[in-house]
């Protein structure tokens, strides 16, 4: 997504890693990498989705012994990578 800070670097460097002072504003291929990561990423979240989608349908199955009221579903991430926050498209 284009938050604020998405390509922004023209920023108040002073409280920012010293990375953040040399980062040049994305050039068209990098824009364009970037919306296409974020579409794949939205691809891949739509699979869990369906994954889930399905883990459910099944504990509701009343031909079988599972029960989805004494059921959790956990989900983990780590922080990703940049998406062109900042003009970065690196971690």
């Amino acid at each position: 997504p284009r938050t604020p800070n998405w390509n922004n670097v023209k920023v108040n460097n002073a409280n920012k890693h010293e990375l953040l002072t040399v980062v040049p504003e994305m050039e068209p291929t990098a824009i364009a990498q970037s919306d296409w990561t974020w579409r794949f990423r939205l691809g891949c979240l739509k699979s869990v989705d369906d994954i889930v989608e399905a883990v459910v349908h099944r504990l509701e199955d009343e031909e079988n012994d599972l029960d989805i009221n004494n059921t959790y579903f956990i989900y983990t991430s780590d922080h990703g990578f940049h998406l062109g926050q900042y003009g970065m498209m690196y971690d």
